[in-house]
């Protein structure tokens, strides 16, 4: 399991914020991506990555990662390059261990290079694109996949995945600061209005009080 996020705004409590996912479920590599440029490695820091996001305030994605697929790695860190863009992924893909033996039988990748369910996945998006390959294969988990552009597409079965409109960022865990709804699953393209599930409404307020069940306001 890892923590993820997408950044469209620098806002207060950011630095923070990806301290908590970090500690949360991460802390064997760190990645971040705006554009075509990426930063990522495990002994990238939040330090490393906040000098990274301050240089462009275009959409970025970043991720942190618990291994729970292949080996800790530089390699391994997401996201991932593919179908114009770049993926990362907050779960386990069982179906992952099928797929990568499939590529290695059919000499797609070389022998020797490490493989994980998400790195499996983006060979899959690269072919397929991101939204086919999320309708064909169904993965548990949070997906996303950032344009080069800076377009989000968005796919969830399971798993956490939080939204702030004002802050216009996503992430695995509400951050300190804003109004966040935990999404629902389903198939987000650019554009579409995240569905709240249950219709509730996570807060937290300057001193972190959590208010749960609030009527959401569409």
């Amino acid at each position: 399991m890892c923590r993820l996020a997408c950044i469209e705004k620098r806002f207060k409590t950011l630095p923070a914020w990806l301290a908590q996912l970090e500690k949360s479920c991460g802390g064997d590599g760190n990645g971040v991506v705006i554009g075509r440029s990426i930063l990522k490695g495990v002994n990238v820091s939040i330090k490393d990555t906040l000098a990274f996001l301050y240089q462009d305030a275009r959409p970025a994605l970043w991720h942190t990662r618990k291994v729970s697929s292949g080996k800790k790695c530089g390699s391994l860190c997401h996201p991932f390059p593919c179908d114009g863009g770049w993926l990362a992924h907050n779960g386990h893909w069982e179906g992952g261990n099928y797929a990568a033996g499939l590529i290695r039988d059919l000499g797609f990748s070389n022998y020797d290079e490490p493989l994980s369910d998400t790195k499996v996945f983006s060979m899959l998006v690269d072919r397929l694109g991101f939204a086919d390959a999320c309708k064909r294969w169904d993965p548990p988990g949070v997906w996303l996949h950032l344009t080069h552009g800076g377009k989000l597409s968005v796919y969830k079965r399971g798993g956490s995945l939080h939204y702030a409109r004002k802050l216009r960022a996503w992430g695995s865990e509400p951050a300190k600061q804003g109004s966040w709804i935990e999404v629902e699953d389903g198939l987000y393209l650019p554009g579409d209005k995240p569905k709240a599930k249950k219709e509730t409404l996570w807060f937290l307020g300057n001193g972190g009080k959590l208010i749960l069940n609030y009527p959401v306001k569409t």
